[in-house]
């Protein structure tokens, strides 16, 4: 497995949607300024980071993208707008509050017809305040709706983590779901 982790100078821009300047409480925050550069963010993965991956490591067909908090949040953007990037998507506490809920409103769009056909999916939330898991239960429901038989997703709830603790044991369950039915090949 090849894992790439990016450095973001400014992850407010990169990692979300559109642009905003009102916060998890709701009020406007002068720190979402440079909110809403993820089309671009998602480009130069597509355009850039993957085929120089491709094109200098032995990679494998099989991609995961995968984020944690506004991390989460371009990880769902990403499935609903380019489903074909990637191959599983994992949202650990995604913050779907962003925006007015704009990632949430769009899974209700986009959702019922997304071609999700061997894809996977793992999302989770911690016991964290304000609407974190409240907005993830109303994703998992749309997700439960609208799901296809190929479609593999899976929502875990870990009420004993934060905010912050939760990626250490999602990360890792995520993963085991992933690759659950994963074999060593010995031929290669």
């Amino acid at each position: 497995m090849i894992v790439v982790g990016i450095v973001s100078v400014d992850r407010v821009k990169d990692l979300t949607p559109i642009k905003t300047l009102i916060n998890f409480d709701g009020k406007v925050d002068s720190n979402y300024k440079t909110s809403g550069g993820n089309e671009q963010f998602l480009n130069f993965i597509q355009q850039e980071l993957m085929p120089y991956m491709e094109a200098n490591y032995k990679t494998s067909a099989f991609k995961i993208f995968a984020g944690h908090s506004f991390g989460g949040l371009t990880a769902i953007n990403c499935m609903l707008r380019r489903p074909d990037m990637f191959d599983a998507y994992i949202a650990i506490s995604p913050s779907l509050y962003f925006g007015n809920k704009y990632v949430l409103r769009l899974a209700e769009q986009k959702l019922p017809k997304l071609p999700m056909k061997e894809k996977k999916l793992f999302y989770s939330v911690g016991n964290e305040d304000g609407n974190f898991r409240n907005d993830l239960l109303k994703f998992d429901k749309l997700v439960k709706q609208n799901s296809l038989k190929t479609f593999e997703h899976e929502y875990k709830y870990y009420p004993s983590e934060d905010h912050m603790t939760e990626p250490i044991p999602a990360y890792y369950d995520a993963l085991r779901f992933v690759y659950k039915n994963w074999k060593y090949d010995k031929t290669k």
